[in-house]
């Protein structure tokens, strides 16, 4: 995650450059707003830092690695299965995704809103692989992630996942 994290303070100093000169632009015919560029950068920078932790939780399920999924989970998380179990606590949430072996796993139509300290994050996941038992798993899952900033940094709290009918 350390070129993530470097990524974010690129692009979130280029962008509030972007943003500063836009506003100048915009000053100089006065029309200042410092409240758009301070949601600008808002926006942009929490969209940055949720495609880094959405590649670090697609990896996880690409390698079969849960350990890469602990950093991204509150202690509290609440996850609710595409087949209505809900799981409470990390412990669970990361017990759970290593009872499944994925031998392909993709995510699509990723969207995030962001509302000052809170992330919502939806999208597509679709994958392959197998279950605890070795039951075949043909997976289709339209998901909504919230995340809340907390001491500086993104973590899920809760995860909803509904199961798309083939």
């Amino acid at each position: 995650m350390q070129l993530c994290q470097l990524q974010q303070q690129i692009v979130g100093h280029s962008l509030d450059v972007g943003v500063t000169q836009l506003l100048a632009v915009r000053s100089q015919a006065g029309r200042e707003d410092d409240d758009l560029r301070n949601r600008l950068s808002q926006l942009a920078h929490g969209t940055l830092v949720y495609d880094c932790l959405a590649q670090q939780w697609l990896k996880s399920q690409q390698t079969n690695n849960a350990e890469l999924l602990a950093p991204l989970l509150a202690d509290k998380v609440v996850e609710t299965t595409g087949n209505g179990k809900v799981l409470s606590g990390k412990d669970a949430v990361l017990a759970d995704a290593k009872s499944d072996t994925w031998s392909s796993v993709d995510y699509t139509d990723l969207k995030v809103t962001v509302f000052g300290h809170t992330a919502i994050a939806t999208g597509m996941f679709t994958g392959k692989g197998k279950d605890a038992t070795g039951k075949p798993l043909d997976e289709q899952v339209r998901f909504t992630d919230t995340w809340v900033k907390m001491d500086g940094k993104w973590l899920c709290v809760a995860s909803q996942d509904s199961a798309i009918k083939k």
